[in-house]
C-alpha cells in the first residue's frame, strides 16, 4: 500500500493509512489504484483540532485530580507527623511514670 502527494511516494501499512489520508495523502493498494482520497484540508484542520481540544480536556481533568491527591498527600503526611509527636509524647510519660514507680 502506498500514500502519495505531490511527488511522494511512501509505502505505508494498512493502519497507517488514516493517518495519510488526514495529511492530505492519496492512498493506492500494491497495484497502484486509488483506494483513497485525501480529505479537504479544512476538514482535517477541524477534525485535528477537535482531537487536540479533547486532548486538552483530559490533561486538564488529570490535572485536577493530581492536584487534590498532592494536597491529600500534604494532608497526610501533616496528620502522620502529628500522630507521630502524640506517640513520641506518650513514650515519654509512660517512661517517667515507669522510673517514678521503679523509685519507689
Amino acid at each position: 500500500m502506498f500514500a502519495v502527494k505531490g511527488n511522494k511516494e511512501i509505502k505505508i501499512l494498512e493502519m497507517q493509512k488514516d493517518e495519510y489520508k488526514k495529511k492530505g495523502y492519496t492512498i493506492l493498494d500494491d497495484s497502484l489504484k486509488v483506494i483513497e482520497r485525501p480529505q479537504n484540508l479544512l476538514e482535517n484542520v477541524r477534525a485535528e483540532n477537535e482531537e487536540l481540544k479533547e486532548e486538552i480536556k483530559k490533561i486538564k481533568e488529570d490535572n485536577d485530580k493530581i492536584e487534590s491527591i498532592a494536597k491529600e498527600n500534604r494532608k497526610l503526611k501533616e496528620e502522620i507527623k502529628v500522630l507521630k509527636a502524640n506517640v513520641e509524647k506518650q513514650k515519654a510519660t509512660t517512661e517517667n511514670e515507669n522510673g517514678k514507680q521503679e523509685n519507689k
